[in-house]
């Protein structure tokens, strides 16, 4: 942006304007694809906390648990635990890869429909069959596996606080190199009003 008086007269002309858009509109973008990070650290530690949560009969319901993101071309397969060779477990192990190809399959095209919009989008969770029964259903006092009921949702539940600190933190890195003058510099992440601040102030 430059500032022109011309001799002879009283006033400025601002020029630039069209370069300062751009500059806005590439750091919003750099805020979004921040956020989707931030986002993603979120999961992945709702994994790591879910996992002293989940039962862990066979192990397999805790071993599929899946994360699709925006963009994500694959998601590794798990190996399920038969537990013998009979017929009844191989066709158990079979239906368990089915319900894991199935709903990642899903989440790969869900996630995928959302390339190249501004809208943050992952998909998690345990795929098979009969997650749903145990997470709403689970004996925690009679469970040879352990864990407890409502798996899922209590570690959102407990942890859904940390969500915006780990979106604002992200972001605060990802725009660090505008130096102590950003407005992100005297940021305090921690709650979805920090965040909402941090971001209307850019």
């Amino acid at each position: 942006m430059s500032y022109v008086l011309p001799t002879g007269y009283k006033g400025a002309q601002v020029t630039g304007l069209e370069q300062l858009a751009k500059n806005i509109d590439a750091t919003l973008k750099q805020i979004k694809v921040a956020a989707q990070a931030g986002m993603s650290k979120w999961v992945h530690a709702i994994k790591e906390d879910i996992d002293g949560r989940v039962p862990k009969d066979t192990g397999n319901l805790a071993t599929s648990f899946f994360i699709a993101k925006k963009g994500s071309k694959s998601i590794k397969r798990p190996i399920f635990n038969s537990y013998g060779k009979s017929e009844s477990r191989q066709r158990k192990l079979q239906r368990s890869y089915q319900d894991w190809d199935s709903v990642t399959a899903w989440a790969l095209a869900k996630t995928a429909s959302y390339v190249g919009t501004s809208t943050a989008i992952i998909i998690f969770g345990f795929p098979l069959e009969y997650a749903l029964k145990v997470h709403e259903d689970l004996d925690e006092g009679n469970n040879p596996g352990g864990g407890e009921r409502k798996f899922l949702e209590n570690s959102i539940n407990d942890n859904l606080e940390y969500l915006p600190k780990f979106c604002a933190e992200s972001v605060k890195g990802a725009l660090s190199h505008r130096g102590s003058g950003s407005p992100m510099s005297s940021a305090s992440p921690g709650n979805l009003d920090d965040l909402r601040r941090v971001l209307e102030s850019i």
